[in-house]
């Protein structure tokens, strides 16, 4: 079981590899000039592989920890698909074997990557123990993604001759999803529908936060393509400036999100923007900041209203036809997703992107887990006081 995990991450990582070469060389002939050599490029490609596992870079003055979530994504689908291998090529019998199989895999995974930070210059730094965190949560993320993706595996019937070896070929094997599942379903019935509600209250608000993302994209395209201008002054250049604001588009929208719930978000130290404020200093020349919103109209405030209204609506129909057994299990199981959620979106949309006030960028993490509890609890207060009138109103017509 842990040589097919071992192969399995090495297999991608590979790829990984194979990957930055290629970046490298688009790059390097994009760029090329006679005193450049393909190593900066190589480094570059590297580097920005390890960026977007979440692992903070120092060049020189810069600090660099602004994940682009595109190639995350790339990555943890990479890592999945590699797991999923690995799964097939195993017994996977219990819980534990599974969690043998996703630890050798990350272990593996964090392995790989550490050794290859040691041949990057030896002006960009990489703190080892941070690196070692990231890469491994990335490897355990992506192992449990492998494993709600698994389908069921079919065991073939067999016929055994003797009693003797019919009892000791009994050992059949599961899917990880089944055992998985068997996991969620020990929980209490009272606390799946905690989780489930929170998960759809943050799905639904993140969905909302889209369309206002879009809207201000449309209004801000002019800001975007004079940035682009400025910056860019040749194909080579115009096209890595287009792919670095795609990378970074989900980013926004998760700034848009803690926009419209009113944590707002950061670009630079001292620097804020909400439904309220819109301090925001000199920005760097970087397209995908073209979609930063510096002066909201008046009616953006009613951002307050929509999202506590998306918040009352899905609590109310998800919960107007069941009756919960314990609601302290209910309530506690629901403020813990919605608030891991949204910690966990503030922490994705954070980092940093240059030197100075520019080390501090993103979402203050605590304040949008607050304001995404407050939305919560609201919506479910209204949400109730809606159930309890419409099932009185469905008893008094019966």
């Amino acid at each position: 079981m842990p040589i097919a995990a071992i192969i399995a991450a090495l297999w991608a990582n590979l790829i990984l590899v194979v990957g930055s070469l290629f970046v490298a060389s688009f790059i390097w002939i994009l760029t090329a000039e006679s005193s450049t050599e393909f190593s900066i490029a190589l480094n570059i490609g590297i580097a920005f592989t390890l960026l977007s596992q979440f692992v903070t870079l120092q060049v020189g003055a810069l600090t660099f920890g602004l994940a682009g979530l595109v190639m995350s994504f790339l990555i943890l689908w990479l890592l999945k698909t590699a797991f999923m291998r690995a799964l097939r090529g195993s017994l996977i019998t219990q819980a534990l074997h599974l969690m043998m199989l996703a630890l050798t895999f990350a272990m593996t995974h964090t392995a790989f990557w550490w050794l290859v930070s040691r041949f990057l210059f030896s002006d960009i730094e990489v703190a080892s123990s941070q690196l070692v965190l990231a890469s491994m949560c990335v490897a355990l993320i992506a192992s449990l993604w492998g494993m709600l993706s698994q389908k069921s595996i079919e065991t073939e019937a067999q016929e055994f001759e003797t009693s003797i070896e019919r009892t000791s070929s009994r050992v059949k094997q599961r899917s990880a999803r089944t055992i998985l599942s068997g996991i969620y379903q020990a929980f209490h019935p009272d606390i799946r529908l905690g989780f489930r509600l929170g998960f759809r209250i943050v799905a639904v608000l993140m969905l909302y936060a889209v369309l206002v993302f879009l809207l201000n994209a449309i209004l801000s395209m002019n800001s975007v393509r004079q940035v682009t201008a400025i910056s860019a002054n040749d194909l080579g250049s115009w096209t890595l400036l287009i792919s670095l604001t795609l990378l970074y588009v989900p980013t926004v929208i998760i700034w848009m999100y803690s926009l419209v719930l009113g944590a707002g978000f950061s670009v630079g130290a001292g620097s804020l923007v909400n439904l309220h404020t819109q301090a925001v200093g000199p920005l760097p020349s970087l397209p995908f900041l073209g979609f930063v919103p510096y002066d909201l109209p008046d009616w953006v405030a009613v951002s307050y209203v929509i999202a506590l209204g998306i918040s009352t609506l899905v609590c109310f129909l998800n919960l107007r036809s069941i009756v919960v057994e314990s609601f302290r299990r209910f309530l506690l199981s629901l403020v813990i997703e919605v608030m891991a959620l949204n910690g966990t979106l503030g922490l994705l949309a954070s980092g940093g992107i240059g030197a100075g006030r520019f080390e501090e960028v993103g979402i203050n993490a605590i304040s949008l887990m607050l304001w995404g509890l407050f939305y919560t609890l609201i919506g479910l207060m209204f949400a109730l006081i809606l159930i309890s009138r419409v099932r009185g109103k469905e008893t008094v017509e019966k």
